[in-house]
């Protein structure tokens, strides 16, 4: 874990995690691309929590967005807690700080902050996830000088077996994300143990 945030701290680039021959290409205007945000962070979610525990955090309201998604506040390791929320904050504010210099309005500089965040964040789990036996056939997003650039997966293996592909990986990716955003009804925050039975459930998939 330790050698994985170091690697996030010298860098916002980072290439695919597959080496494999994409056989179907993404074609996403902006609403899928940013459905996609919603059904990739549901799936990641269902992975990392059948290998640790996870606190979520509210998601926020926002009119522009399809979807929304909760937030990965904290990751419950066996030997240790990661702030997921507070190490991407420390990793993206000081490009925002660098932005609001060069940016005529200071809501572009946020709004860039906003993405910079959602995407490192799903970027760093796709990480950690290959530290507990998962490898995923993926695409970069287009290339930006101003943003992060999203690690779009299309099929999920683990310890070499496919356990998902681009039309499974959608549908359960929504079932998963709306479960979770139903969790929230009375709560800011909620503590998912590991292989928590209900998420289980959901994702349909198991690879204990």
């Amino acid at each position: 874990m330790e050698g994985i945030v170091s690697r996030h701290k010298s860098s916002k680039k980072k290439g695919s995690s597959s080496k494999m021959t994409h056989t179907k290409p993404f074609l996403f205007g902006v609403k899928h691309y940013k459905d996609f945000y919603a059904i990739q962070q549901g799936v990641l979610i269902a992975l990392a929590n059948q290998c640790f525990g996870i606190t979520l955090k509210k998601p926020r309201k926002n009119a522009k967005l399809t979807q929304v998604f909760p937030r990965v506040k904290t990751l419950h390791l066996k030997d240790e807690n990661v702030e997921i929320i507070d190490f991407t904050n420390m990793v993206c504010h000081p490009l925002f700080e660098k932005q609001c210099e060069n940016v005529k309005k200071i809501q572009t500089a946020q709004r860039r902050f906003e993405k910079n965040k959602k995407v490192f964040m799903q970027n760093l789990l796709i990480d950690i996830l290959l530290e507990f036996g998962f490898f995923f056939d993926s695409k970069m997003a287009r290339h930006s000088q101003k943003t992060f650039r999203l690690e779009r997966i299309q099929r999920v293996f683990y310890k070499g077996i496919e356990i998902l592909n681009i039309d499974n990986f959608i549908s359960k990716g929504n079932r998963v994300n709306d479960y979770l955003c139903g969790l929230f009804s009375s709560d800011i925050q909620i503590t998912l143990q590991r292989n928590d039975p209900s998420l289980l459930s959901v994702f349909g998939i198991s690879i204990n």
